[in-house]
């Protein structure tokens, strides 16, 4: 059994593993996760379709608007600012290009979350997104969750908080380890 640690689009793809195969997991973090299932506001999602539909014509254009979206205001305001745009600068844009191959679970995992039963930590920064606010608050649904609220963070808490996070995370994974 491990630990699966998820971020963003990463921590629904944890959440959808825990759901599927629930034996496989000692425990799990979500950090700033997505939660298949949950409506996203109408401001993140018309974003999101102009960044697709540009990209899918000039990945070059899609990278620029992507980097100015309101996801990464907090990371470019970090120290960790030239490491974000480095990370954009490299990415090949191919989930602009391509139809993902992701299957969704249905039910959504937003609507089992109770099926989870492992030792669960929820982090998010406290200037993230309205919509990664209100997913974190929903994922303490998780019968056996704790939260962590980084202050001053925004959608990329371990790039933009990195000594808080290992702490947070080491002090979660001894805690599991003792019980």
């Amino acid at each position: 059994k491990v630990t699966l640690i998820g971020l963003s689009m990463g921590g629904g793809v944890a959440l959808d593993f825990a759901i599927s195969y629930p034996n496989r997991l000692a425990s799990l973090v979500l950090v700033d996760s997505v939660l298949e299932g949950y409506t996203f506001s109408e401001n993140w999602l018309s974003t999101n379709k102009l960044i697709w539909a540009t990209g899918k014509k000039d990945i070059k254009d899609a990278k620029r608007l992507w980097l100015e979206h309101d996801l990464f205001k907090p990371a470019l305001a970090s120290e960790e600012a030239e490491k974000v745009r480095q990370m954009i600068a490299d990415y090949s844009g191919w989930h602009w290009q391509n139809r993902d191959p992701k299957l969704t679970l249905t039910p959504t995992a937003m609507e089992r979350l109770e099926q989870i039963n492992i030792p669960t930590l929820i982090m998010v920064g406290d200037q993230d997104l309205p919509d990664f606010l209100a997913i974190s608050e929903i994922l303490m649904r998780i019968s056996k969750s704790k939260n962590h609220t980084f202050p001053n963070v925004g959608h990329i808490s371990n790039m933009e908080s990195p000594q808080e996070f290992n702490q947070v995370l080491n002090q979660f994974l001894k805690n599991i380890n003792v019980n």
